[in-house]
Parts: C-alpha cells; sequence; structure tokens
C-alpha cells in the first residue's frame, strides 16, 4: 500500500461508504417502500454497500482483504474481556445519551420512527433484528473503520492519532448529533482494544455486546426520550470503574502477544 495514507484520505473513504449507504438505503426504500421501517432490511443494504466498499479498499491498496481488515487470531479470553467491555460500556454512554436527551429532546414522530424499526413483529422477526443489529452491522463497521481505515492510518500515524480519527469517523458515519459523543466514546475504547490486541476481532465481540445491551433496552422500552438521565450516579461511576478496569485486562491478555511477534 502506498505510504502516503493520510487523514484526508481516511475521510474521503468515510464519505464514500457513508454516502454509498445513504444511496443503497435510499434504493431499497424505493424499491421497497415498507423497508424504511424494517432494521432488517437496512441491515442488508448495510451489508451489501459495506462489502463493496471493503473490497475496493483492498483492491485499491493491491493487498489480500484479509489482510487489510486485520482478521488476525485473538486469543479468546481478550475476546471475552471486550465482550465484557461492551456491555460494561452502555453505562457511561446511556448516562451521555440521556443528558443530550434531556438538553436536546428527539422530536417525538423521530424517536418513534427509530424505535419502529427495531420493535419485532414475530418470534422470528426478532431474531433476524437482533442478527443484523448485533451481529451483521457490527461485524462490518469494525472490518472497515477498526480493520481497513484504522491499519492503513497506523502505518503512517500514532497509536492515539489513528485511534482519536477513526473514532471521529465512525461517529460522524452515523450522521446523527444525538449519538455523536455516545458514539465517539464507544469507538475511543474500540480502537483502543484494537491498538493493543492487533486484530480486528475483539473490537467485533465489544461492538457486538453494546449494541446487543442497546438493542435489550429498546426491547423492554428503556431507551431515553427526552425524560431526566436514567442512570443513577453510583451506577454510572460504577460503570466507568469497570470500563477502565476491564481496559487494563484487555491490555494485559495482550501484552504476551505483543511480546511474542516482536
Amino acid at each position: 500500500m502506498p505510504p502516503a495514507f493520510t487523514l484526508r484520505h481516511a475521510l474521503l473513504w468515510t464519505a464514500l461508504i457513508t454516502s454509498g449507504l445513504w444511496l443503497g438505503l435510499s434504493c431499497v426504500i424505493l424499491a421497497f417502500p415498507h423497508a424504511g421501517k424494517d432494521i432488517v432490511w437496512l441491515g442488508l443494504a448495510q451489508l451489501a454497500v459495506y462489502g463493496l466498499v471493503l473490497f475496493g479498499f483492498a483492491f485499491a491498496l493491491a493487498e489480500p482483504l484479509r489482510q487489510v481488515v486485520a482478521a488476525r487470531r485473538a486469543a479468546p479470553l481478550m475476546c471475552l474481556a471486550a465482550l465484557a467491555l461492551g456491555a460494561a460500556l452502555q453505562i457511561p454512554a446511556t448516562l451521555l445519551s440521556d443528558i443530550i436527551e434531556h438538553f436536546f429532546p428527539m422530536p417525538a414522530p423521530v424517536l418513534a420512527e427509530r424505535l419502529a424499526r427495531i420493535t419485532p413483529h414475530s418470534a422470528a422477526h426478532g431474531i433476524a433484528i437482533f442478527l443484523v443489529v448485533a451481529g451483521a452491522g457490527p461485524l462490518v463497521e469494525e472490518l472497515f473503520f477498526r480493520g481497513a481505515l484504522f491499519g492503513a492510518l497506523r502505518r503512517g500515524q500514532s497509536a492515539l492519532a489513528t485511534i482519536i480519527f477513526t473514532s471521529l469517523c465512525f461517529a460522524l458515519g452515523h450522521l446523527d448529533t444525538h449519538l455523536l459523543l455516545p458514539l465517539f466514546l464507544t469507538a475511543l475504547a474500540i480502537g483502543y482494544v484494537r491498538e493493543v490486541s492487533g486484530s480486528v476481532w475483539p473490537g467485533v465481540f465489544l461492538h457486538t455486546a453494546f449494541n446487543a445491551v442497546t438493542l435489550a433496552q429498546a426491547f423492554h422500552g428503556e431507551l431515553p426520550g427526552g425524560h431526566s438521565p436514567k442512570v443513577p450516579l453510583f451506577t454510572a461511576i460504577s460503570g466507568c470503574v469497570l470500563s477502565v478496569v476491564l481496559l487494563s485486562v484487555v491490555r494485559r491478555l495482550a501484552r504476551p502477544l505483543r511480546d511474542v511477534r516482536q
């Protein structure tokens, strides 16, 4: 790959995949008007768009896709720690979301539309929603942002700059001002896990757990809706402390692997 992959290139690729995603979603909604109300259809469109862009990214770098996305083996214990970290991060992220929603409430029709998209109509539909939101979505997003984009940037940037910038690209790529800060916070943790592990898979597990807890909250009607923050202060502090502890666990688990690679 050319050594001149810069922050500007990362922004351009993020703009490409984001615009491609919205174009794909628009085509699906035009072809199937009811698809816009179902996250499963939208998730399938995301799979197609991200897959095409990932193959294009690998072609542009003239490298195997597996190498581009950093699909290296990761220790099972590290993946389990990342899974726990993803669940724990929901506490500070939810607190931040509740605060933002309290001061800048989302319009009721928009919130109702979003909740309708992830409301299952049957057990089979609920399973499909879970597979898309907590499975396919996190997988393709991680392969792009913490796989391809992270790896390309890391060759010419410091670890800190790469983590921050890919996190910013990830948050901006969702085009949702209400979720910008919670997504950025979560992406920083995923980027850190990606850096210390050298593999995209722990981040996939983290992202999967995070989305799964979000989905569980939605199924139980516990997503923010313009009310005051619902996370008690003690719970918020405990969640932050637990997240830091789990980050340290991931780092300690990754240290022997770094020593072997060196």
